[in-house]
């Protein structure tokens, strides 16, 4: 597996919020998000996210009718693929962001870094 299909399940995850199954497709059982903020919290670490349960518990925070997509994964530092991340939403809602991950020895993702842009 690649980082692109990595990514897919990610974002199958994402569009399928509260699906344990589906995180648990994209997401090594060790898994780690650090989820960094935006605005007056841009570039800090905010919340550091850790195992299936809690990921699954997070992804079931999202409204159902966002929409997640991805751009293809490239290289990036210390062994981790980058890609950037789009959202869209009701009343014309458009989000997004950038992905760091690197992958556990199944292709799975081990290790996320989750870096949204501001509103």
């Amino acid at each position: 597996m690649d980082a692109d299909v990595a990514f897919a399940r990610w974002v199958d995850a994402l569009n399928r919020p509260g699906d344990p199954l589906a995180v648990a497709r994209a997401l090594a059982d060790d898994a780690v998000i650090e989820r960094h903020g935006f605005g007056a919290t841009r570039g800090q670490l905010v919340q550091t996210i850790a195992g299936i349960a809690a990921a699954t518990a997070w992804v079931a925070l999202l409204r159902p009718a966002l929409r997640f997509s991805c751009d293809p994964a490239r290289a990036g530092e210390a062994g981790a693929f980058v890609a950037r991340y789009r959202v869209t939403g009701p009343d014309d809602f458009v989000g997004g962001g950038e992905w760091a991950a690197r992958l556990a020895a199944d292709g799975k993702i081990a290790w996320l870094r989750h870096v949204p842009d501001d509103l």
